[in-house]
């Protein structure tokens, strides 16, 4: 049985309220609501994945099945993030808070995966997927029935990363940044690279995302500033006044000195 016509309702009515975080600030609400766009992607994104591995539905997207899932979240969040880098680019938008909305919206993905396929939930979403690190349900990177998804999903999510690095990258560039927040900033942009790597070189992602961290994290000593480096300021010089005394002032002298 394929997906029913009340499965699909239910899907365009969780694509719809997508859209209308998408196209919040057309609301004139003067409301931030529209970061929400990335977390409200989740929502049909599971869904999905939840439909089309159902045993009897299975057959009929055999090409689909998780990757599938991953291919819808990762198409809705690169319709935000063209949204955002034209905000971003007309100084409506700061690229932080595009980076914390994004990573908060994929640390949900990332629980979800690893609660809803359990057993003890809903078992048939493990279909298509790979157990990764003992507890993620991932798309299977191997599964030979979807090789055109599995390049879709991979286009889309490089696309995302490059999309949140080069105006982070234009952002720091040439301010003063100590070590620390340079390794928190490292360790906050290989979250989404580890999946990067997972989806490109599933046998090596941990090496790939090992030298990406690292060059990352030069290109980011390169570009930037030492916190601490600042301009020393010199104590202003006085100068002995050239102003002629007052006539006052003199005749006050002359009388202390004749006395």
């Amino acid at each position: 049985m394929a997906i029913n016509i009340g499965q699909w309702i239910v899907f365009s009515t969780l694509i719809l309220l997508f859209l209308v975080f998408i196209f919040f600030d057309a609301f004139k609400r003067d409301e931030p609501y529209g970061n929400i766009a990335y977390i409200a992607a989740v929502i049909p994104s599971l869904y999905m994945w939840y439909l089309v591995t159902i045993p009897t539905n299975l057959s009929y997207y055999e090409g689909w099945g998780a990757t599938g899932a991953w291919v819808v979240l990762t198409g809705l969040w690169s319709i935000t993030m063209i949204r955002d880098i034209i905000l971003v680019m007309q100084k409506r938008k700061d690229i932080d808070d595009v980076a914390l909305w994004l990573g908060i919206a994929f640390i949900i993905m990332l629980v979800a995966s690893a609660i809803l396929p359990i057993d003890v939930l809903i078992e048939h979403m493990q279909g298509t997927t790979n157990l990764v690190m003992g507890f993620l349900y991932m798309p299977d990177v191997h599964y030979t029935a979807h090789p055109t998804t599995l390049l879709l999903l991979r286009i889309l999510s490089t696309f995302i990363v490059i999309g949140l690095i080069v105006p982070m990258i234009r952002d720091f560039r040439g301010q003063p940044v100590n070590m620390f927040a340079l390794l928190i900033v490292t360790i906050l942009i290989s979250a989404p690279f580890a999946l990067i790597s997972y989806l490109w070189l599933p046998e090596f992602w941990y090496a790939l995302l090992s030298a990406f961290a690292v060059m990352f994290f030069v290109m980011m000593l390169l570009l930037t500033r030492g916190g601490n480096q600042h301009k020393k300021i010199r104590p202003p010089i006085k100068k002995p006044s050239t102003r002629p005394k007052s006539a006052a002032k003199k005749e006050e002298e002359t009388k202390s000195e004749e006395e």
